[in-house]
């Protein structure tokens, strides 16, 4: 018999899953119910917090002090920032949650989830994320030899809708994700994990294989700043399994930084190519004076708004206080809806989470804890060009419902039984 400690266990991992995969539920739902889509992410993700916090009452563990209190340190500040964006600001109260959701409710699951003993097997999780691939990567191969996206790009109720598919000349593929970025990070985190993997050079064979499939599938994207996290996602995948207690493993987020610098410097060089596909550098331009422009933006007028933000946000669920065009840049993007006080709030939880997750894997040197660390360890690099935090955020989870096992000798098995059947 299951108990039902258990089963609510499995339910809400498969709740993370749908949260990982994004597109998967919505596609589920209209293939079941003729073009519908009744249940999206947002009251999925409600139901998800509502359960952690019944785990968090009924089963409750310590959880670092320092994630925790920069965490909590965040939330007091948002909310005391809401006053001001509400009515210093006179924005709608509405657009104030709703922005408050869309940028830190991955963070309230990340933090729930820290105090709360779910505790799958990494096993489990390993096999259930490389099952995922299993599926998600032969119908982006598909979707980029067809030239078609297979898949509806978009619900009947208007509930549900894949955004950036067919632009810069050619066809993005996005799997069972709503946008084709969200499938560049999960292929990052797969290669992360492909290299975490122990094994002999023989036994390795298998893993190089997983990693160059998802390379590939990252390509067929056209996400270019995901190829920056998936080359950093690899490099810090390595120095986690083989050199995670060197004295400069913390500084690990920093060649990340470098490389989305280093391509930055190269644009500004050459300037704007027009081309086709990954070749057309020019949107590198029309990105430039985005950022020239919501700079203007968000480090003039008053003292008050560089401090506590304008509330303005990257998604079109809000009305009065969306962004014009993609801000596409944490470190103007949380200044414009937070300030600069929120943006270092933002920052010193990242860090803490950063060196929490250095800490499981010099542990436990699990491959799922190494691949998530990894792609963690990206997130400020990819956030050169993208509002990424939010996105990156649930793949804590995996780490965070995961035991702190020590046992690693059965991850690379699992690997092996998923490419032999």
């Amino acid at each position: 018999m299951v108990s039902w400690l258990t089963l609510l266990r499995w339910i809400f991992f498969a709740a993370v899953i749908f949260v990982i995969i994004d597109g998967s539920l919505p596609q589920l739902q209209m293939l079941l119910l003729n073009g519908r889509v009744l249940l999206t992410l947002l009251p999925l993700k409600m139901l998800m917090i509502a359960g952690l916090v019944g785990f968090a009452l009924m089963w409750p563990q310590k959880p670092n002090e320092f994630v925790a209190t920069t965490m909590l340190a965040l939330g007091l500040y948002l909310a005391v920032d809401a006053l001001y964006l509400s009515f210093g600001l006179n924005n709608s109260f509405s657009d104030v949650l709703t922005g408050y959701w869309v940028y830190y409710s991955p963070l309230v699951l990340v933090f729930l989830a820290s105090i709360s003993k779910i505790k799958l097997p990494n096993q489990l999780i390993v096999r259930v994320m490389l099952f995922a691939f299993v599926v998600c990567a032969p119908i982006a191969v598909a979707q980029y030899i067809t030239g078609r996206t297979l898949l509806p790009t978009a619900s009947s109720d208007g509930q549900f809708t894949v955004g950036a598919v067919g632009i810069l000349g050619t066809n993005r593929v996005f799997s069972l994700f709503i946008f084709p970025g969200t499938l560049g990070m999960f292929c990052t985190f797969i290669a992360g994990l492909a290299i975490s993997f122990e094994g002999s050079a023989f036994r390795r064979f298998p893993h190089i294989f997983l990693w160059a499939v998802a390379g590939v599938i990252c390509y067929m994207t056209i996400i270019r700043s995901e190829f920056l996290q998936f080359a950093a996602v690899t490099f810090a995948a390595w120095v986690l399994r083989y050199r995670p207690r060197n004295v400069l493993a913390p500084l690990i987020p920093f060649a990340g930084i470098a490389l989305g610098l280093a391509v930055f410097a190269y644009n500004m060089l050459i300037g704007g190519t027009v081309g086709a596909g990954v070749a057309d550098s020019s949107s590198f331009v029309a990105r430039l004076q985005e950022w020239m422009y919501y700079a203007n933006l968000a480090f003039s007028g008053s003292l008050f708004n560089l401090l506590f933000g304008r509330g303005i946000v990257q998604s079109e669920r809000v009305s009065s206080t969306q962004s014009a065009v993609p801000i596409d840049n944490i470190f103007l993007a949380y200044p414009l809806h937070i300030g600069i006080i929120g943006l270092i709030f933002v920052l010193a939880v990242y860090v803490a989470i950063w060196l929490d997750l250095l800490r499981r894997v010099r542990r436990t040197g699990s491959a799922l804890d190494i691949a998530v660390a990894a792609f963690w360890s990206s997130v400020i690099g990819l956030g050169l060009y993208s509002v990424a935090i939010p996105a990156c955020a649930a793949y804590l989870l995996l780490s965070y419902i995961a035991n702190e096992s020590l046992d690693r000798s059965t991850e690379p098995i699992a690997l092996r039984e998923m490419a032999t059947t």
